[in-house]
């Protein structure tokens, strides 16, 4: 076989140690969990995408999510009514700034997050959170979203988004391109 070089230059033949076999493994997750948070399967659903949601507020208040399955959720069209949502914990009316979360205080681990007609994960106006090991998959829209940019000193870590699509009624001009970070 032969085989291409990244450094500048002629052509190199491929070596002994040139892999002949592409990796085609996948990733793998599993969505289901013990503790389930769902929207209803009925007409609001399935006629309007009407879905649940969780939504976190003000400095004080304390979210340790962990292990949690999030199903049947978000709301088409719906500004703010996403799966799982950090608003405006770090961030007044009116700008000011109010302080990060209490380390520790705030995290979304183990858990996942499907059938989404408005995103997955929203960090908005909120610092200092911890989203850990979360699957996203079959979301509408951006699936792990920092909405407005002073978001600080959060870590979303080993997180996985599969099959992010376009909403039905896109929010903002941006999510015409929904991506799995954003």
């Amino acid at each position: 076989g032969s085989a291409m070089s990244l450094e500048p230059g002629p052509f190199t033949p491929a070596s002994s140690e040139t892999p002949l076999v592409l990796d085609e493994r996948a990733e793998v997750v599993n969505l289901t969990r013990n503790i389930v948070i769902q929207g209803a399967d009925d007409a609001d659903w399935n006629q309007f995408a009407f879905g649940a949601h969780v939504m976190v507020m003000g400095l004080g208040s304390v979210a340790q999510v962990d292990g949690v399955e999030i199903r049947r959720c978000g709301q088409r069209q719906a500004m703010g009514r996403y799966p799982f949502h950090w608003h405006m914990l770090s961030y007044g009316g009116n700008g000011a700034y109010r302080g990060d979360a209490t380390p520790g205080s705030q995290f979304l681990r183990n858990s996942s997050v499907h059938d989404s007609q408005n995103r997955a994960v929203t960090i908005h106006g909120t610092c200092g959170v911890e989203v850990h090991a979360t699957y996203a998959v079959d979301i509408r829209g951006h699936a792990f979203f920092f909405e407005d940019g002073p978001e600080r000193r959060n870590q979303v870590t080993d997180c996985v988004a599969m099959k992010v699509r376009l909403p039905t009624q896109p929010i903002k001009e941006h999510d015409n391109k929904p991506s799995g970070f954003w």
